[in-house]
């Protein structure tokens, strides 16, 4: 834990520096980052809040995914002359799936599913109801999302009011380490209610604290910190999960939060796929499946209520650092450093 913190803040200081002297010498507040360093959403908020930045943009596929689209956007600048610059406000750039492949992808597994039609509002009435009540949806719209991150589109999604939710879904369907936190969905316009910044962050590449008088309201998605890797949503860029958030709200009251993380297992890249998406709902935990406009459940596989499930959670304490009658290894790391970069062996 030492050597990771001391790998953070060494990173942090770096960046404040290269930044720092970038808005010192342009006098540009807006800031544009890409490159896997950019996925550092802990550095990232900071640069925006301590550096006093009127705006942040983070690349959603920061990282070696990104470079196509630097390399076109490059070309349409310098090669093609181009100057328009539209908002990059949605990342779900993947190919969506037709209904003839949706078709054939159900009828693989078709005599383990029960499979309803829904409208839009069914669908999201259907998920409200079943979040509300503790259960686990995956959700598969659309095209996949360009980068890391699930941003809806390939998503399980839970209510974070519950207090073992977390635990819950990593023992029902992720298999991840304890510690890893679930990100927070929230409307655009609520941000500044419940965290402590007002700026969006669509693309979930900004760890914010969240207000302490709220923390012990969503605990889904309260780090140990007190903090949220937040995705903000808006009725234009993604209208589900916007009339979710306010759907779940109308039935249980509370904040307008939702739970959200990646349609995949630990170790597994997320689901591309329908076939993909229904053979990890069958393999799994999952209580319910959006895929597009179709409500599936498992047949003859009852959905338990979130307290037969709590009943089995195990505890799973969050990883302590060294004991406390340990001394600090930083010197020692200090020591390293200095003999690995400056030859000094003393």
């Amino acid at each position: 834990m030492d050597l990771a913190f001391k790998v953070q803040k060494e990173l942090e200081e770096a960046l404040f520096h290269i930044v720092g002297l970038a808005v010192r010498q342009t006098g540009i507040r807006k800031v544009c980052l890409a490159g896997g360093v950019a996925l550092n959403s802990v550095a990232n908020y900071k640069l925006l809040t301590q550096l006093g930045l009127e705006d942040i943009f983070i690349f959603p596929a920061a990282g070696d995914s990104g470079i196509a689209a630097g390399c076109a956007l490059w070309a349409y600048a310098t090669e093609g002359q181009g100057t328009q610059r539209h908002p990059f406000k949605t990342a779900n750039l993947g190919r969506p799936y037709s209904s003839d492949e949706i078709r054939q992808a159900l009828e693989k597994f078709s005599h383990g599913l029960d499979i309803h039609e829904c409208t839009s509002a069914q669908i999201i009435e259907h998920s409200a109801r079943a979040m509300a009540k503790g259960h686990i949806i995956a959700r598969f719209a659309g095209g996949s999302e360009y980068g890391p991150r699930a941003l809806g589109y390939r998503s399980i999604l839970a209510d974070p009011h519950f207090s073992k939710m977390k635990d819950i879904i990593n023992a029902r369907v992720k298999f991840r380490e304890a510690f890893r936190p679930f990100a927070p969905v929230v409307p655009e316009e609520k941000v500044g209610d419940i965290f402590e910044h007002t700026h969006p962050s669509p693309f979930m590449l900004l760890i914010s604290p969240i207000k302490p008088e709220y923390q012990a309201h969503i605990p889904g998605v309260s780090h140990h910190d007190g903090t949220g890797r937040l995705q903000t949503t808006t009725r234009e860029t993604h209208p589900f999960l916007y009339q979710l958030c306010w759907a779940i709200t109308t039935i249980r009251g509370g904040l307008p939060v939702l739970l959200n993380t990646s349609f995949n297992m630990a170790g597994q890249p997320i689901v591309e796929t329908p076939e993909e998406a229904i053979e990890m709902f069958l393999q799994t935990d999952i209580d319910y499946l959006c895929l597009e406009n179709l409500w599936i459940t498992k047949r003859d596989c009852p959905v338990k209520a979130y307290e037969d499930h709590l009943a089995t959670v195990k505890k799973n304490p969050h990883p302590q650092g060294l004991a406390p009658e340990q001394p600090p290894v930083t010197d020692l790391m200090k020591k390293l450093d200095r003999a690995l970069f400056f030859g000094d062996m003393d």
